[in-house]
């Protein structure tokens, strides 16, 4: 399924990314990407602005949107490539 140098690469990856110095990177990653924010930046404003009783609105800008999803999802797939050398290296292990 995977050629001998993807498989390298993904164990390789996770490697790298289980070491302390990868969570380091890891951790500031999910902090400057907002990977766990639930709420666009805008939404977080309309609420703000809704508890002060300003009835201005600011809406979602879509090309800012689509940038801090692209970014997420490449910290995504750097999970999902985390993951995947994880698989492959207990493979390795139980063959």
């Amino acid at each position: 399924m995977f050629s001998k140098e993807e498989r390298i690469f993904l164990v390789e990856t996770e490697e790298i990314f289980k070491s302390e110095k990868g969570q380091r990177v890891l951790d500031y990653l999910r902090r400057v990407l907002h990977v766990e924010d639930t709420l666009e930046p805008e939404e977080k404003l309309n609420r703000d602005l809704e508890a002060a009783g300003n009835p201005e609105r600011v809406p979602i800008d879509p090309i800012a949107f689509a940038k801090r999803q692209g970014a997420r999802a490449a910290y995504f797939k750097i999970e999902a490539l985390i993951r995947q050398g994880q698989r492959m290296r207990e493979e390795d292990s139980n063959e």
